[in-house]
């Protein structure tokens, strides 16, 4: 069984997106998102949840979820779409260290905020503080970058276009599995 694909990076880096076209690519895989599979499992959104749990038992339902993940993934492959804060628990990057191949999807700070503008989801993306979308990005980013970096087998400059982004990591993954 091949090696599960984990895409990790800030909201808005593409990583759902990317996630079913590379799926789509590896003919047999299935596209998986950890928020998705979350919020079905919780019965709420995610910004519901937050409000009424706090982010600190949103992580671990988060962890949860990864490890449900990781157990499906011996049994199908998978490319998995990972919330932007899964590198805050170090058990989340030992898992996916262990099981699979991780791609960090590094997008500059002008371009997420221009994502996040462009497409606001405050009810899948609740704000993680108070403040714009410049200073929430600026922070995430200098909160998780090194997070992600170590995470990571691949760090993929992620603001081509989509098809050029598949083929990238299509063909890194492959070489690592072989």
């Amino acid at each position: 069984m091949d090696k599960p694909i984990y895409l990790i990076g800030a909201r808005a880096s593409g990583k759902s997106t990317l996630a079913k076209i590379v799926a789509t690519r590896l003919r047999g895989y299935q596209a998986i998102d950890t928020d998705l599979l979350l919020t079905e499992r919780l019965g709420t959104s995610i910004a519901d949840f937050v409000s009424g749990y706090g982010w600190s038992r949103f992580r671990e339902e988060e962890c949860l979820t990864l490890s449900h993940v990781a157990r499906m993934a011996s049994t199908r492959p998978l490319v998995v779409a990972t919330g932007g804060g899964i590198v805050l628990d170090p058990r989340n990057c030992q898992l996916m260290a262990s099981t699979g191949w991780v791609c960090y999807l590094k997008v500059s700070e002008a371009v997420l905020i221009e994502r996040l503008k462009g497409e606001p989801k405050g009810e899948l993306r609740p704000s993680l503080g108070k403040g714009s979308i410049e200073e929430e990005v600026k922070r995430v980013l200098v909160e998780r970058s090194a997070l992600y970096e170590a995470c990571a087998n691949y760090i993929l400059l992620a603001e081509r276009p989509c098809e050029e982004l598949c083929l990238e990591i299509t063909e890194k993954y492959q070489k690592s599995v072989q």
